[in-house]
């Protein structure tokens, strides 16, 4: 009976300390990757009909879903939206996405269209800002 007890007791023990080192060792993982900022990067090319937007982003959770928005384009009341999207193997995205331009007005090409990417699986989030110009019509 008492061998059995010890057994036990062992086992409970190796146990409880695997996973003390585990749960230890998460922040850390964590850390590290919360130390590493979120790059996102927008290029937007100045069509006749409208904006043609690419977006990059890296340092994201590999094979993690990014939700990914855009502020509304003048004379919108529309966020932009990009679908699912999902980091590569390396916690890279790369996403294009043709727009229609939305105002006649000079006046808004003063204004800007805010990006934000946040990785879902740790909520993080970079942003990015461009000139609203490309979504003036010609």
């Amino acid at each position: 009976m008492r061998v059995q007890m010890a057994r036990r007791t062992w086992s409970s023990l190796g146990a409880a300390v695997l996973i003390g080192v585990s749960v230890a060792a998460l922040p850390v993982a964590l850390h590290a990757q919360a130390a590493t900022p979120l790059k996102l990067s927008v290029s937007i090319q100045r069509q006749p009909t409208g904006p043609v937007i690419t977006i990059t982003g890296s340092n994201f959770t590999p094979n993690g879903p990014v939700r990914l928005t855009g502020s509304p384009p003048p004379n919108t009341s529309q966020a932009i939206a990009f679908g699912p999207i999902k980091a590569d193997a390396n916690g890279a995205f790369s996403v294009r996405k043709e727009m229609q331009c939305t105002s006649q007005s000079q006046d808004d090409g003063f204004l800007e269209v805010t990006f934000t990417a946040t990785d879902e699986t740790s909520t993080r989030r970079s942003t990015a800002r461009e000139n609203a110009t490309p979504w003036i019509c010609r």
